[in-house]
């Protein structure tokens, strides 16, 4: 079985790290930091602040982009 990305998450870092470590010692993984991206969302985070930002800046681009080719089209009398 292979399984592309799995995202545990824990507020208790000592938690998150055995957990990790178990699932490493079953399983062939590797471990690629923190998420930037996720099922087509943006995530940051300012650890300082305590900011967790998602966003969806392609979502808003399509929606935007078929509203104004929308709105954008020549209308004119049907008489």
């Amino acid at each position: 079985m292979y399984v592309d990305d799995v995202i545990p998450i824990s507020n208790c870092t000592r938690l998150l790290a055995q957990e990790k470590y178990k699932l490493k010692s079953k399983f062939k993984m590797v471990d690629n930091g923190n998420v930037h991206h996720l099922l087509g969302m943006l995530i940051s985070r300012d650890r300082e602040k305590k900011i967790l930002t998602i966003s969806q800046p392609n979502y808003l681009y399509n929606v935007l982009s078929l509203s104004l080719i929308h709105i954008s089209e020549p209308t004119r009398p049907l008489y």
